[in-house]
């Protein structure tokens, strides 16, 4: 999927930024999708980054109990030659056998600072888990609600 996106340059000429979302499915090469955080928040105060190999076994299928139950997507964004985001789309069927409520997750959401890029990676997932018979998208959880959840907009307090 690709998506052309105008944007507004401060000298008042329109330009406009071809934004790729492309989607990985879990157990593929996840690296670019695995490192982003990292280049992503390397100068931020508030970013401890997590284990690597911790990451890479919740994200497989392999090692993480969730994907029997699940289904999942990976989306990055590109700009070019350039990452800009990432995300997961989910749909946790023990989720939906409790509580029958057509409702897909989103997760793992790490985007530069672009409102553009962030809408094409919710657009991405949200077609995604609609496709899967969901009407409703929440999130971030990543992948579920017992792991990581919520964002990092900014720094709230200095580096642990």
């Amino acid at each position: 999927m690709t998506l052309l996106t105008q944007c507004f340059c401060l000298t008042g000429v329109f330009s406009f930024v071809t934004i790729e979302i492309r989607k990985h499915l879990p157990g593929e090469a996840m690296e670019p999708f695995l490192s982003f955080p990292n280049q992503l928040y390397r100068d931020d105060a508030g970013w401890t980054p997590p284990l690597k190999t911790e990451i890479r076994k919740s994200l497989s299928p392999k090692h993480n109990p969730f994907f029997k139950h699940a289904d999942v997507m990976f989306f990055t964004a590109w700009s070019g030659d350039r990452m800009v985001g990432r995300c997961s789309a989910q749909v946790c069927h023990e989720h939906l056998k409790k509580h029958d409520d057509k409702t897909g997750f989103f997760g793992c959401f790490d985007v530069v600072d672009s409102q553009e890029v962030a809408t094409a990676l919710l657009d991405a997932a949200k077609e995604w888990v609609a496709s899967k018979g969901m009407t409703r998208l929440r999130g971030p959880f990543s992948l579920g609600v017992n792991e990581e959840i919520g964002v990092m907009i900014e720094a709230l307090m200095p580096r642990p």
